[in-house]
């Protein structure tokens, strides 16, 4: 009965890891430091966005999204910036208690000017 219920919590507690991350589709403004400012949208027909800022954990992971069906690549953080430019860039982010833990950019690489 105990071992039944230790797996049981056990259980729980792991599903509700994967609840406690949330990933969020948004249109990065800014990077700066630790600071991320994005405007976050529900989905794809929303056009307004919500602006918010995010603070990003000293380990968090960038990526350069693919093809449709591959693998997003990793990136380094001048990458992702030099991604965002001015305009801002389409991403998705995971956040975990209220700090950005990946960042994942999408579209077309800039060329350089």
């Amino acid at each position: 009965m105990l071992r039944r219920s230790i797996a049981a919590a056990l259980v729980m507690f792991i599903l509700g890891s994967f609840v406690m991350a949330e990933t969020l589709r948004v249109r990065i403004i800014s990077l700066e430091d630790n600071k991320a400012k994005v405007k976050v949208f529900k989905d794809r027909k929303d056009k307004e966005g919500e602006d918010k800022e995010f603070t990003v954990a000293s380990g968090a992971k960038y990526f350069r999204g693919g093809k449709k069906g591959t693998e997003p690549k990793e990136a380094t953080l001048d990458d992702v910036k030099k991604a965002i430019g001015t305009k801002g860039t389409a991403a998705s982010i995971d956040v975990e208690d209220g700090k950005i833990t990946k960042i994942t950019i999408q579209g077309k690489r800039k060329k350089a000017e």
